[in-house]
């Protein structure tokens, strides 16, 4: 660091900044071993796991270190995985899995990994819009007919409905959990809305 306070705008530095462009970015750790008929492997929040699905079948977590089986998460019905989301602390995992439409519809499973038990199933879903809270053991979701809304994962409980929603195909919540991101199909195109976690009647935000 001495080193590189010295250095002013000269020759010298130029030479250290072609230097520094030339190492990599990344360097190789290992190899990972991943079954052929998993498409996207999924690694946790810690890179110490990861998801690995089978089609139709259970969803398998592995150790990145040594591809060690560590739990197995066995499917509640007949249709394909294609999409599974951690929630940031690593300690759940949602498993989207699609109807014949596309993935338009879906029953979603949320796991407690390491009890490997479902802590909710919600069946009827649309599209990709599903997202974990970032604090908490909440995740929100939308059903095709019953609206969106915001689950307890300790306990299964519906906690709050978002009656302004309107078919959102995606939902993201903000860093501090506090509001969450809609994108939703609306003429003539698409819109993306903001609405509050904790008042979810007050108006919406549209952003475009």
């Amino acid at each position: 660091l001495q080193r590189a306070a010295a250095i002013s705008n000269s020759a010298e530095l130029g030479r250290e900044a072609l230097a520094a462009l030339a190492l990599p970015d990344f360097r190789f750790e290992r190899e990972m071993p991943i079954p052929p008929d998993d498409i996207e492997p999924l690694l946790d929040p810690s890179f110490a796991r990861v998801a690995v699905s089978h089609g139709r079948g259970s969803v398998e977590i592995r150790a990145v270190a040594n591809g060690r089986l560590l739990a197995t998460l066995p499917a509640s019905t007949n249709l394909a995985v294609f999409v599974r989301r951690w929630s940031p602390d690593g300690r759940f995992l949602a498993v989207k899995r699609d109807y014949p439409d596309g993935g338009n519809t879906a029953d979603w499973e949320v796991w407690d990994v390491s009890a490997e038990r479902c802590v909710l199933r919600l069946r009827g879903m649309l599209h990709d819009a599903f997202c974990f809270h970032p604090r908490i053991p909440h995740c929100i979701a939308s059903h095709r007919t019953k609206g969106t809304a915001i689950w307890n994962l300790i306990d299964g409980r519906e906690v709050r409905q978002f009656p302004k929603m309107v078919r959102p195909h995606v939902l993201r919540f903000s860093p501090d959990g506090e509001r969450v991101a809609a994108v939703s199909a609306r003429p003539p195109g698409v819109v993306v809305t903001i609405h509050d976690v904790r008042d979810p009647n007050s108006p919406e935000l549209i952003v475009s």
